[in-house]
């Protein structure tokens, strides 16, 4: 139903890769997209708009990481880097001016890494990159989406009105009227409002004088209609000429479109909807510019839309475009990605590389930071940080003729550190011991537990058998709703051989929210890891 709404002087013939039709013109088939009338029943799922999480805020900026400023693609980057200790592996975000990209480095298979060799790995994807440890860093590398958001709350889209037998824009340009059917369509996209002091949104149309157009509101969107019969050959260039989305309404009995027309609208115009009535119900088309990748929702096969659907459809439909044509179609993604490369500038020259001065002087800050903030806290009330230490398994052997280990784990925060009791030959040790650390005074927003196994000596040193660490904002926010344990994969501090996992379980003492005891009477995990229960996946980090 919806295909032959489209075509060219040229014919048209069937073709899959997007596009239900495409167009014999060379020039046309390098220029636009034509959508393939060919997607599953619509739900009310397929009328929400697209929106592109603010990554960084939600996967980063509660959650340890460490920050670097780089050069890439003539400007300057940031890369966020956060540890994930349940694979040992190293996230990485890279903010540039055109968004965001996101990949995984490879693990380091040594602890006491540092944070130049965090850039040395980095600086593959980019040039000069330094790290900024400043914690107030933060907030100037959540300001780049702050200022910059890669979405919008608004929407001003065109309407033209296009008579049976008319082709070219300056024909559709030409009617000052149209038919009921028009008014109607009008009438189910949005409400008539007068210009003349409005005070929502108006889509760069002047409300200090008299004129009337269409506005709705759609979920958090605010959308003004251009439409071509309600304004001047000056509305039609300022305004109809700058709107990145068009819809093109036809009479009933309109032959095929011809999209050629639309290149004499300019360069600004990106996504195209093509309504066309039949009888009470509607057939839509879609087409876009080359350069704009595919967007959301899919048209239904041989699907009539009742006005309502049309106007969701429409609505979710255009709004996906838009979102797609800001990032990745000229001239209108300059728009966006300039000034927020210019942002990434500015904060590049305000954030230089530290000196070993600088960076002498910001650890010491930071040192006398958390002294002050443990003395002041010393007499409010006890809080605490209750880790249950469960169990380790497939640990590594530390005594050779033995071919096993005497382990035991300690806990570090800060200038605390509490050890479990010490297990005799076992590399699957089972603790099951809780451990009470006082968080009176400690900074959670940059404070990290670390998780160390030990090999028991009686004479000689003890023996590092491995280790892990996990912030305590992660602790926070990720791990004490959780019902079952937590396992972290052991990492080696230097080229010694390190194997296995460790479990745990978090709760909190002594703040409003209080849980539980996390200690069951009889741990299942126990069980499965003396061998009184069957295992079920615990060599691949499963939770239990």
């Amino acid at each position: 139903l919806n295909q032959p709404l489209l075509r060219s002087s040229a014919g048209a013939r069937s073709f899959s890769n997007m596009a239900s039709l495409i167009l014999k013109n060379d020039e046309i088939e390098a220029a636009f997209n034509i959508e393939v009338a060919d997607g599953e029943e619509l739900t009310e799922n397929s009328f929400v708009p697209q929106v592109i999480p603010d990554v960084y805020k939600t996967e980063y900026l509660r959650k340890k990481h460490h920050n670097y400023i780089g050069e890439s693609d003539g400007g300057h980057v940031i890369f966020s880097v956060q540890h994930r200790p349940i694979d040992g592996q190293h996230k990485v975000l890279k903010t540039t001016k055109k968004g965001y990209e996101e990949f995984t480095l490879p693990e380091l298979t040594f602890r006491n890494y540092t944070v130049e060799d965090l850039a040395e790995h980095i600086s593959k994807d980019a040039q000069n990159v330094y790290y900024v440890g400043d914690p107030d860093f933060r907030q100037e590398v959540e300001s780049v989406e702050q200022k910059h958001e890669q979405q919008t709350d608004h929407l001003k889209i065109a309407v033209l009105y296009c008579k049976s037998g008319q082709k070219t824009p300056a024909e559709f340009f030409s009617n000052s009227e149209a038919p009921e059917s028009f008014h109607r369509f009008l009438k189910g996209m949005g409400e008539q409002i007068e210009l003349l002091g409005w005070s929502g949104y108006s889509g760069d149309m002047s409300v200090k004088k008299e004129g009337k157009t269409y506005y709705t509101k759609f979920h958090d969107l605010e959308v003004i209609y251009h439409v071509s019969i309600m304004m001047g050959a000056e509305g039609h260039r300022r305004l109809i000429g700058n709107d990145v989305c068009t819809i093109f309404f036809r009479d009933e009995d309109s032959e095929p479109f011809d999209v050629t027309a639309v290149t004499n609208l300019g360069t600004m115009p990106q996504i195209f909807i093509l309504v066309q009535p039949k009888g009470d119900k509607y057939l839509i088309s879609s087409f876009s510019r080359k350069t704009i990748k595919p967007y959301p929702p899919a048209i239904p096969k041989n699907h009539l839309f009742s006005l309502k659907e049309a106007k969701e459809f429409i609505l979710t439909k255009l709004h996906n475009g838009f979102i797609q044509a800001t990032i990745f179609c000229p001239p209108i993604n300059r728009l966006w990605y300039t000034p927020r490369g210019a942002h990434l500038d500015d904060i590049a020259t305000r954030w230089p590389k530290e000196t070993p001065k600088d960076r002498k002087a910001r650890l010491k800050r930071e040192k006398e930071k958390y002294e002050k903030l443990r003395q002041e806290a010393q007499n409010n009330e006890k809080k605490e940080l209750v880790a249950v230490v469960i169990a380790g398994q497939n640990l590594a052997v530390r005594d050779t003729l033995a071919k096993s280990s005497d382990p035991y784990v300690v806990l570090s925060l800060w200038d605390q550190q509490v050890k479990t009791k010490v297990l005799k030959m076992t590399l699957n040790p089972v603790w099951n011991e809780e451990i009470r650390l006082d968080l009176r005074g400690v900074d959670l927003t940059d404070a990290m537990l670390t998780v160390t196994i030990m090999d028991w000596n009686l004479v000689s040193s003890h023996e590092f058998m491995g280790e892990a660490e996990i912030s305590m904002e992660d602790v926070i926010n990720d791990y004490l709703t959780k019902t079952e344990p937590v396992w972290l994969k052991l990492r080696a501090r230097t080229s010694e051989f390190v194997s296995g996992e460790i479990s745990l379980r978090f709760s909190l003492d002594g703040f409003l929210d209080e849980t539980k005891d996390p200690v069951p009477e009889e741990p299942e995990w126990a069980k499965i890891l003396t061998g009184k229960a069957p295992k079920r996946g615990l060599a691949e980090g499963v939770v239990i």
